[in-house]
């Protein structure tokens, strides 16, 4: 199969229900370019529940369309028992209780991300935060690509347009240059300061 496999929160589904909402717009316009771009959507059932309990009008359409195109797939996705203990046992999790409690409500985001093409669409910045801090002890995190269709700082809809490239500073494990803007001689672009 062609075309990149993305894996999109159901926030992102339901933030498209008020289009009136600059939240909503954005979502909506990020979901358009999924489909016109030919991108594939990947949902495991825990995923694809949230997105039918969040379901707005738009989200409902969109993924009828996608369906319809043979570009919404739903693959089994077992838990991930390793890299739940790894969570666990990193010292970012042990020093607050909460956080581990907050990263496994979406931890089958990173799951179905690590069988696919690396890549989660989410609205959800808190949660991006802490795997971020995870990812510094746990590879399979450090590699997923993580990207806001709300964030314009990201560039969402240009980075559909081009492909949806897993460049590093969209990477959770990125980490950039803390004493200058330069490595290597070359300039990091600005969305690494985010």
């Amino acid at each position: 199969m062609s075309g990149k496999w993305l894996i999109i929160d159901a926030c992102v589904g339901s933030a498209s229900s008020d289009k009136e909402s600059v939240q909503s717009k954005h979502c909506i316009k990020f979901l358009l370019w999924v489909y016109k771009k030919e991108y594939h959507a990947v949902m495991s059932e825990e995923l694809c529940s949230e997105w039918k309990r969040h379901d707005s009008e738009y989200s409902i359409k969109w993924r009828k369309s996608m369906r319809e195109k043979r570009r919404l797939h739903k693959i089994n996705c077992p838990k991930n028992e390793e890299l739940r203990d790894k969570i666990s046992a990193s010292e970012y999790v042990k020093k607050d209780a909460n956080v581990l409690r907050i990263v496994l409500k979406d931890i089958h985001l990173i799951e179905l991300a690590y069988r696919t093409d690396k890549t989660v669409i989410s609205l959800d910045e808190h949660v991006r935060v802490h795997f971020k801090n995870i990812s510094t002890t746990c590879e399979e995190i450090r590699v997923i690509v993580w990207v806001n269709p709300t964030n314009l700082k990201e560039q969402p809809i240009e980075w559909l347009r081009n492909g949806a490239l897993p460049d590093d500073y969209r990477k959770l494990g990125f980490m950039p240059p803390k004493k200058t803007l330069y490595r290597n001689g070359h300039k990091l672009r600005k969305i690494a300061e985010v």
